[in-house]
This record gives C-alpha cells, sequence and structure tokens, in this order.
C-alpha cells in the first residue's frame, strides 16, 4: 500500500514527516545576521499539487456513489439517531424532512429501496 501523504508549508511531506514537523513545531532558526524580520520562505507557483507518486482517481462513478449511499443510510438507520436521520434526508432528498422518528426511519428505508 502507498504512503499517506500531508501538505505542510505548502509542500508535500509523508504523514511520518509531516507528523514529527508539526509536533515540535521544528521551523529553522532565523539566518538573518542584521536582526531583521524573518522573511517567509519564497514559494514556487510551480509545485505540483499532488505528491509525486500518488494515484490521480477519476471522479467516483454513479454506481459506486449509490452503493456509499445506500450504505451510508442503512448505517445511520442502525444507529437510529434522530439528528442524524434528519441531517441525512435533508441532504439527499428534495422533500422536507419528516418531524417524528418512525417517519424519518420510513423516509430512510424508501430511500434506500429507491437507490
Amino acid at each position: 500500500m502507498g504512503k499517506t501523504y500531508r501538505k505542510h508549508k505548502g509542500k508535500w511531506v509523508t504523514l511520518e514527516e509531516f507528523e514529527k514537523l508539526t509536533a515540535t513545531n521544528a521551523d529553522p532558526p532565523s539566518q538573518d545576521r542584521e536582526g531583521g524580520p524573518d522573511t517567509p520562505p519564497a514559494t514556487d507557483d510551480s509545485e505540483q499539487d499532488t505528491p509525486p507518486d500518488a494515484i490521480e482517481l477519476g471522479p467516483p462513478t454513479d454506481d459506486l456513489e449509490q452503493k456509499r449511499l445506500v450504505a451510508e443510510a442503512r448505517g445511520v438507520l442502525e444507529r437510529e439517531d434522530w439528528r442524524e436521520m434528519g441531517s441525512f434526508l435533508a441532504e439527499h432528498r428534495e422533500e422536507p424532512t419528516p418531524k417524528g422518528t418512525e417517519d424519518r426511519k420510513q423516509a430512510l428505508r424508501d430511500f434506500i429501496e429507491a437507490q
């Protein structure tokens, strides 16, 4: 499996390097001998937006997106959290969100069946 990368100060670093850099706040000491203010390092606008060995994946297919939504809806239904059900329904349906818990459960079941 590939390495995980994070951006730190505009540069892609491995997750381990990122944790080291952020845990110690390892900013190099100022090299300014005249005692003037530190100047931020120049940024290279041509830097890559992705790590060098990252694999570019295309957008999710509609089929994968539907499966993800169904799995998410089932998880919400299992947890039976009234607020979470309402949030999911408000985000993924056009109709108004039902008020009662049983109505929200039924709306989630209908959503799952429709997918």
